[in-house]
């Protein structure tokens, strides 16, 4: 698990981009998938079929 420290400038409201570490695990449960750009911005809505 990986903890942020009491130094960092993280801020309420500021945006993190995380993933998961088991997908296989938790895709199936997702109708659907963001795919989003460099700004966070939805670029694409995948339909999974799982």
């Amino acid at each position: 698990m990986r903890q942020v420290s009491a130094e960092s400038d993280i801020r309420v409201g500021d945006m993190i981009g995380f993933d998961i570490s088991r997908p296989c695990l938790r895709f199936d449960t997702w109708r659907n998938l963001l795919r989003v750009d460099d700004a966070y911005d939805v670029v694409e809505i995948i339909e999974t079929f799982f």
